[in-house]
């Protein structure tokens, strides 16, 4: 994740890795690795061995990384709201839809789909 999206929660996320991407050279976050690219940052995950690396953020992290992600993980909501930062358009990369489900939550209607290249 970059900076910003960790500085918004705050916290390290529980249960998982938590690799925070930042220009700031002397960065140093309890509980988190610091990476000063997304390159870095994914070398630094596939060394950890896990079965996927996730990127959740924000929208320049989005789109730097967008071209070397293999499946995507989105949750539409069907909401009209005001906002500064955007997820790229990922239509024409990722046309293979392996699952959709809908629902409701609060009176949110929303799509979660996962879709591969």
């Amino acid at each position: 994740m970059g900076r910003k999206t960790y500085q918004s929660i705050n916290r390290p996320l529980s249960d998982r890795t938590n690799i925070v991407i930042t220009r700031e050279t002397n960065l140093e976050i309890p509980g988190c690795i610091v990476a000063h690219s997304a390159v870095e940052a994914i070398e630094k995950a596939k060394k950890l061995d896990q079965k996927e690396v996730f990127i959740i953020g924000g929208a320049a992290i989005y789109k730097e990384t967008l071209s070397l992600a293999d499946r995507l993980y989105v949750t539409i909501v069907d909401i009209d709201a005001d906002g500064d930062a955007f997820f790229p358009e990922y239509s024409k990369i990722f046309t293979k839809k392996i699952s959709e489900e809908s629902g409701e939550f609060k009176g949110l209607k929303y799509s979660y789909l996962i879709l591969e290249k």
